[in-house]
């Protein structure tokens, strides 16, 4: 282990008192000098450790000044990270707003194409119907044109239902394919 200067001078000073006994007062002159000059030794010990710590400060003074001038710009880059960090956090908030936005016009947009889908396979059944319906009213109409009669009408005075018409006897035959074409009652 190391010993400082102060730990080496109150070494020698210990062992030199351990070993003669204690006196009430220095006998010589010389215990006196001795005495004085273990006390300059400390003294200098003590001041050239002020010393040093006065420069250590001094350094630690330089160190402040450095550290001063690396905490403006230390700050500024903090707050500019911070603002980006509040922005990033707002854009993340509008981007999930804006995703639940369109998740709900998604939806909506498909209830639309299905109600439309919908409303197209009704539209598409009623031209079926209405084109079958047009069809079927065209094959009546050209049913009940071709059920009229055309031989004469029946004499004034007879009772004029259609059953009672004898047809004449060279439409017998055409007579009889209309009669089962047509439904009168």
């Amino acid at each position: 282990m190391k010993l400082s200067r102060i730990d080496r001078v109150l070494s020698r000073s210990g062992k030199a008192q351990g070993n003669e006994a204690p006196a009430a007062a220095p006998a010589s002159r010389a215990e006196e000098q001795d005495v004085a000059g273990l006390i300059g030794e400390r003294f200098e010990t003590i001041q050239d450790s002020l010393d040093q710590l006065a420069e250590m400060a001094q350094r630690f003074g330089t160190f402040e000044t450095l550290l001063g001038q690396l905490r403006d710009p230390l700050e500024a880059e903090f707050r500019s990270r911070r603002d980006n960090h509040v922005e990033l956090v707002n854009l993340r908030n509008a981007h999930d707003e804006a995703a639940r936005q369109l998740g709900l016009a998604n939806a909506e947009v498909r209830r639309l194409s299905e109600a439309l889908a919908e409303a197209e396979a009704k539209v598409d059944d009623l031209e079926a119907r209405g084109a079958e319906s047009a069809a079927n009213l065209q094959e009546a109409r050209s049913r009940s044109a071709g059920c009229a009669p055309t031989w004469p009408s029946p004499p004034p005075g007879s009772k004029g239902s259609r059953r009672s018409i004898a047809p004449p006897s060279s439409a017998s035959a055409n007579w009889s394919r209309t009669r089962s074409r047509c439904a009168y009652s």
